[in-house]
């Protein structure tokens, strides 16, 4: 089976949190935690949990009037995880319903330089390659991000994005910048 693995399990889309394509979640959090600078927080959003981000429980966002209805930022393994069935032809790309990724790069080192205000280490890190079906006339929209892991004391395995990348091979370059 591939995709990302964590204590035996396969990450399911779901719990990879990344702008989507209206920018409406990232720009929520943006505006709860007063964060001014967006394109950075949009590209470098590690940089931003436990500085201006100290709180990472999920939000209700101004344009949901259900009390359900909640985003985040940093996901719990244990409340996004659901069961997947991956496709023996294609074992390095993970689907569930209309969103799917596969794992860039699986070295990458000093994992908590990208959120270097945050309280917890975080223990490992990847490139990961998110493609969501958005249907109709839009298409398809990819995302390109660096993913951690930390241990929280309250939730577990938590995964946390850390930095976005607007085309693959910046994500690529950036890599190759730091293994340097």
């Amino acid at each position: 089976m591939g995709g990302w693995k964590i204590n035996d399990e396969t990450v399911n889309p779901k719990c990879l949190a990344y702008n989507w394509w209206s920018g409406d979640n990232f720009e929520e959090f943006a505006e709860k935690f007063r964060i001014s600078d967006y394109a950075d927080f949009s590209k470098n959003t590690g940089n931003y949990f436990g500085n201006y981000i100290t709180n990472y429980d999920p939000i209700k966002p101004d344009w949901c009037d259900e009390d359900k209805c909640k985003i985040s930022l940093i996901r719990s393994l244990e409340n996004c995880s659901e069961p997947l069935i991956v496709d023996a032809d294609k074992p390095n790309i993970i689907d569930a319903d209309d969103l799917r990724y596969t794992v860039v790069d699986k070295n990458i080192e000093d994992c908590s330089s990208f959120a270097s205000h945050f309280p917890n280490p975080i223990n490992e890190c990847k490139l990961i390659s998110i493609f969501e079906d958005t249907g109709g006339s839009m298409g398809s929209y990819r995302s390109y991000g660096i993913y951690g892991i930390s241990e929280m004391p309250d939730t577990g395995s938590n995964i946390i994005p850390l930095k976005f990348f607007d085309k693959f091979n910046d994500a690529l370059n950036f890599l190759d910048e730091i293994k340097k």
